[in-house]
């Protein structure tokens, strides 16, 4: 995972330098990933907020929906499931309805 954590923290600096707000939230939630499973809750945490945030404000619903899986697992793993459970339906309707645009897009290219 040093590995790993290098690469994506290297990515992080160069994604703020040429101002890539998506880049900057994909970046944040692969760190925040990383965090999750080393147990660093607290760093992880704040990682997927910011993320969250930059996903809402430029419309990235598939990483958005891969957030609220992960923010999920997250939350379980503190012991929050109340919270874990909320995300869980979150990630549930963005699924569906992330997977429901791409299958009419499919027919739509079929007619």
């Amino acid at each position: 995972m040093d590995s790993a954590l290098y690469y994506y923290e290297s990515s992080l600096v160069i994604f703020d330098e040429i101002e890539s707000n998506k880049g900057v939230a994909i970046a944040k939630l692969n760190i925040a990933q990383i965090y999750t499973a080393e147990k660093k809750f607290k760093e992880a945490e704040t990682l997927f907020l910011e993320s969250k945030e930059i996903f809402e404000k430029t419309g990235a619903l598939f990483y958005l929906k891969d957030l609220y899986l992960n923010y999920t697992d997250l939350l379980k793993e503190q012991g929050r499931f109340e919270e874990a459970f909320n995300y869980s339906l979150l990630y549930s309707d963005l699924n569906d309805s992330l997977m429901s645009k791409e299958l009419i897009t499919k027919i739509n290219a079929v007619e």
